[in-house]
């Protein structure tokens, strides 16, 4: 499979009726199917404790699975474990997210902690305007979210940066809610500050850019939160850590 479906996403698209979509956690090592019968093809193998994305159930205790490159696929709902929901539907509909794990959550400029990596969610911006060129146009009753990024090496060794995936209450980086890129990624943007180096951090050198995300106008950012997912090649998938957004001074 793709190395670009390895970690699960899915974007989210204005639909009528409304879409549940629920983010899960993989147990243990579990086999995705193509249908929901374990006589079908598997199409791919979550790892243990790997976030995914699940758009609905079938009988036989199923879960419906969307990837990043929108096939489907099903896995038995009893290898995973529920993590939070998202509620969409059109733009009249609102969004509302729920999670039960809201006790974990750090808040903004404070440090999780990761193989030798200290990361951190700093602070966020809402607007209207992209800081460069623009992709493509604004959506109708949409907005943008800018998250900045910080990583450090807190270890005494040279460090190799893994992917790092961020997710803002269910919505990925990137595109959200429309779909396509908005504004173009600059030497600022997460991915590209953290790799002028080779991809590889000194010792307490720190590094940091920005996440992008198109979202509904009517989502309160304020009471949204983000989380950090670390993966390298041929490993699992980590979450570093979850982070309730709040005020930020930059907004």
């Amino acid at each position: 499979m793709d190395k670009e479906i390895l970690y699960l996403t899915c974007f989210l698209f204005l639909a009528t009726p409304a879409l549940a979509i629920d983010l899960y956690q993989a147990k243990e090592v579990s086999k995705v199917y193509e249908r929901p019968s374990t006589s079908s093809r598997v199409i791919y193998r979550l790892q243990t404790d790997e976030e995914f994305k699940v758009i609905g159930k079938a009988n036989g205790g199923w879960l419906k699975v969307r990837f990043s490159n929108q096939a489907l696929g099903y896995v038995k709902e009893r290898k995973a474990t529920p993590l939070f929901s998202i509620a969409s539907g059109t733009k009249e509909s609102g969004y509302r997210n729920t999670s039960p794990r809201s006790d974990s959550f750090l808040s903004l400029g404070q440090w999780a902690h990761w193989e030798g990596l200290a990361i951190s969610v700093k602070k966020y911006e809402v607007t209207q305007e992209c800081r460069g060129q623009t992709g493509k146009s604004l959506a109708e009753g949409a907005k943008l979210v800018y998250i900045w990024v910080a990583v450090r090496n807190e270890s005494s060794e040279l460090i190799e940066l893994p992917s790092f995936f961020v997710n803002l209450s269910g919505v990925e980086k990137g595109s959200g809610w429309f779909g396509g890129t908005v504004c173009r990624y600059d030497d600022e943007a997460l991915g590209n500050a953290c790799h002028k180096g080779g991809g590889k951090l000194y010792p307490g050198v720190m590094c940091g850019g920005w996440e992008l995300f198109e979202v509904m106008d009517r989502m309160k950012i304020s009471e949204q939160f983000v989380t950090v997912s670390a993966y390298r090649w041929l490993k699992n998938t980590s979450r570093v850590g979850q982070w309730h957004l709040g005020e930020s001074q930059s907004r």
